[in-house]
Formats: C-alpha cells, sequence, structure tokens
C-alpha cells in the first residue's frame, strides 16, 4: 500500500507543478515578466459542518512560495504562484481529568488545532493601477494538494500535549476561488515590494463520507512580497 499511496502523492505534486511552470513556460520568453517571493501569516477557518462550526474557530496560519508573473499589457497581467499554506481551525474547552482510580484531579482547558497542510497553486488575472507606487486587484482559481492532516492537541495541566496525524480522514485535493488587492512599491528599476490582502474560498467538498457532511476551507493572506523584472 505505501508505494501507491507514494505515486498518487507524487502525481498529485507534479501536476501542481505543471500548473506553476505552465504560464512561464509560455511567457517567460516574451515581453514583461517578473520572478519573486511571497508570504505572511493567514487567517484561517473550516466551514460546512454545523456540529463543527459551532465548536471551531478562526486560528492563525501561514502561507509562503514563489510566483511567477506576466503583464499582458500596463493593466492586466497574468500570474501563477506555488506555496505552503496551513489552513484549518481551532477549538478550546475543558476535561476532567481523574487518576487511574477515578479520583479526580481536577479541570484541564484545552486546544486542539486542525492542521490542513497544502501544497495550492493558482492562476490569477491581475489588473494595475497607478505609475510608480501601483495599486491592484486579482481573481482565479487555486488547486491545492493536501500533505498533510494532523491534530495538535494542548492542555494546561494534567495531561502531556499530543500530535495525531492521519491525512486519510479527508479527500487529498482541494479547489476555490481566489481574490485580493495589494500595493506594489518599486525598490529599484527591477526589484519591487509588494504588500497583498488575498482571499482563498473553498469550494471543494473535503470530506469522504456522508457522516461528516461537507467540510470546506477558508484562509486570508496578508502576503508581503519580493519581485524581480526578468525583462524589460
Amino acid at each position: 500500500m505505501t508505494l501507491p499511496l507514494f505515486d498518487i502523492q507524487m502525481k498529485g505534486i507534479a501536476l501542481l507543478f505543471l500548473v506553476f511552470l505552465l504560464p512561464m513556460l509560455m511567457f517567460a520568453q516574451a515581453g514583461k515578466s517578473a520572478l519573486g517571493i511571497e508570504g505572511g501569516p493567514s487567517l484561517i477557518s473550516l466551514r460546512g459542518n454545523p456540529a463543527n462550526d459551532t465548536i471551531n474557530n478562526p486560528a492563525i496560519g501561514f502561507a509562503s512560495g514563489i510566483f511567477f508573473q506576466y503583464n499582458l499589457s500596463k493593466v492586466f497581467s497574468i500570474k501563477t504562484n506555488i506555496i505552503f499554506e496551513r489552513k484549518g481551525a481551532v477549538a478550546s474547552g475543558e476535561i476532567l481529568v481523574t487518576d487511574d482510580n477515578g479520583n479526580i484531579k481536577g479541570v484541564s482547558k484545552y486546544k486542539v488545532h486542525t492542521n490542513f497542510d497544502y501544497l495550492p497553486t493558482s492562476i490569477l488575472l491581475r489588473a494595475t493601477f497607478g505609475k510608480k507606487v501601483s495599486y491592484y486587484i486579482n481573481a482565479g482559481l487555486y488547486f491545492g494538494y493536501l500533505t498533510k492532516l494532523s491534530f495538535s492537541v494542548k492542555y494546561s495541566d494534567f495531561l502531556p500535549d499530543s500530535t495525531i496525524a492521519d491525512t486519510n480522514l479527508t479527500k487529498r485535493f482541494d479547489t476555490g476561488i481566489v481574490t485580493g488587492l495589494g500595493i506594489s512599491v518599486p525598490v529599484t528599476k527591477k526589484i519591487s515590494i509588494s504588500c497583498e490582502l488575498r482571499s482563498n474560498l473553498g469550494l471543494y467538498d473535503l470530506s469522504k463520507s456522508s457522516n461528516m457532511r461537507e467540510l470546506k476551507t477558508n484562509s486570508t493572506n496578508v502576503l508581503i512580497g519580493f519581485s524581480y523584472m526578468l525583462r524589460e
């Protein structure tokens, strides 16, 4: 079972890199193009399951990776990226802790972080306005591959922290809509710094059975980016 699963993982990752590289191969040799890195914190959450919605709260995640941008004109451009992103949620509560004999030791608070570690790639159409300091909006689709699903449990007292990983509990692929807005400031003729607020709305139901009901991801990223102009 290990080898087929490994093959599926490699095929999924290879597909994402193909989606990322295809625009580069098509446009890198023509017109103005740029390559860069971006990353930052995220506000992440899960939705779709009423039972889980009552206990799960938004959590802090992160996203970071590389991107390629091809400028179609002064206004419009195509951008593709591939990043590592953590999605999920956090639940908290209290439990009564007893010893082996049933004697009450006390009450311990706990937090359970549900961590979906994705390798997503996106294809975006961007509209840019302004001259030196430019403002932009973008929209498109993302395709993600789940590399790991884990549950990290932290207790305030009595019990040790623990982490459980089981990536097979949900489907491996995710897809959704990306929207964002940001600002870009040139540092030199070829280097620019950008700051973008980006929303990723998951549309694909990740649950494997009807008992889980729907399970979809949300994330809002604050991305700081550095880009280098490859061609004038």
